[in-house]
């Protein structure tokens, strides 16, 4: 039987959110950067820094708070950072995620809505 590769393997749906984050590692180096995508295994993140698999940090995420994390993969523009947390953690994670998704659809929706409906009382 063939192994899984890739997003074959992944347990939890990942995201793309508009969002920053703020990384923090064991050197007291840290960055902000731009989230790519998130679940609630981890977090892929914009950046130029090009820190070593297996480094250690502390990630600041708006809405779902401090993880501690492993860097897992090193690109030439993103670096994927693993959480290192229990089960519990875990589902929190998830529900925190799955909130700020819901609430930026939310967003969106109303942000359409109400251009929809300024360009509906502009006169032709």
């Amino acid at each position: 039987m063939k192994e899984p590769t890739g997003s074959e393997r992944r347990i939890f749906d990942r995201w793309s959110l508009d969002g920053a984050a703020r990384v923090i590692f064991e050197n007291q180096y840290d960055f902000s950067c731009k989230i790519k995508d998130m679940s609630a295994s981890g977090v892929s993140v914009d950046t130029d820094i090009r820190p070593e698999i297996g480094d250690r940090a502390v990630v600041y995420v708006k809405g779902v708070g401090r993880l501690h994390a492993e860097v897992v993969r090193v690109r030439e523009q993103d670096v994927a950072l693993h959480f290192v947390v229990d089960n519990d953690r875990q589902r929190a994670i998830l529900e925190r995620l799955e909130r700020e998704v819901v609430s930026g659809i939310e967003r969106h929706l109303v942000e359409t809505l109400n251009s929809l409906s300024e360009s509906e009382d502009e006169p032709e």
